[in-house]
């Protein structure tokens, strides 16, 4: 999904209070899948093949563990609406403060490491490219796991 659609999947969701780990895992997917949380128990996202099956699935789930969930298809009353909706998802001020992080932590130490010379690079390039918030997340976290898998190998003593 490059662009969002004009229609949006809510996932309305109770857990009973006695599933304190249910209601955890399913929290957690919830978070974890990048639904805005419109009030306590009502996720929003764009309506999208695969967020909607994931949500399906996470409304299943809450079904088993003996709730109630309701996945609906809703698109937004007027513009401004519309707006309010995708604001929700920008996360144009959280790459910035990563990207910040990022270039901090590569100055910090005094010789550059080849390897993250070019992160900085890589990050601008993979946004320019990737407008997918979720591709994009993928590509810095495999990124973000192979420099750990090198560093925490090859660390001297």
């Amino acid at each position: 999904m490059t662009a969002f659609p004009d229609t949006w999947a809510l996932l309305i969701v109770t857990l009973p209070t006695s599933g304190a780990t249910a209601r955890m895992r399913i929290w957690r997917a919830i978070k974890t899948i990048g639904c805005a949380a419109l009030r306590d128990g009502a996720y929003l996202l764009p309506a999208g093949n695969v967020q909607v099956a994931q949500l399906r699935e996470l409304a299943g789930e809450a079904r088993q563990e003996g709730g109630q969930a309701w996945l609906l298809n809703v698109r937004a009353a007027d513009p401004e609406e519309e707006s309010a909706f995708r604001a929700l998802f920008d996360r144009t001020a959280d790459y910035a403060e990563l990207q910040a992080a990022l270039s901090e932590a590569r100055n910090i130490g005094g010789i550059a490491v080849p390897e993250a010379s070019g992160f900085e690079a890589m990050l601008a390039g993979a946004r320019a490219r990737l407008k997918d918030d979720d591709a994009l997340l993928a590509e810095i976290g495999a990124v973000l796991d192979s420099l750990y898998a090198h560093f925490s190998t090859n660390r001297k003593p």
